[in-house]
């Protein structure tokens, strides 16, 4: 096999990346899933565990996740048309 021949990096499939908004929705649903009804006390519980510490990342993430919660669960709750 001669160089030219070998794979470079660039060769390769590249994984599918989520964007942010998929990556939050996906980690909704994960909870939901998990947890049924009790999903919302729980984020509830992790961002007040976070708090104490100040990790302002993670507060922010589990907040960004209980917005797409709610948003899963007023969706769920719609009457069909």
């Amino acid at each position: 096999m001669r160089d030219s021949d070998a794979l470079k990096p660039n060769d390769l499939p590249r994984p599918a990346t989520k964007s942010f908004e998929q990556e939050r929705r996906a980690e909704a649903l994960a909870v939901d899933r998990l947890y049924g009804p009790r999903a919302p006390l729980h984020v509830a519980e992790r961002i007040g565990a976070l708090a104490p510490a100040g990790v302002r990342a993670g507060i922010a993430r589990w907040k960004e996740i209980a917005a797409r919660l709610e948003l899963l669960m007023t969706q769920r709750n719609l009457p069909s048309q």
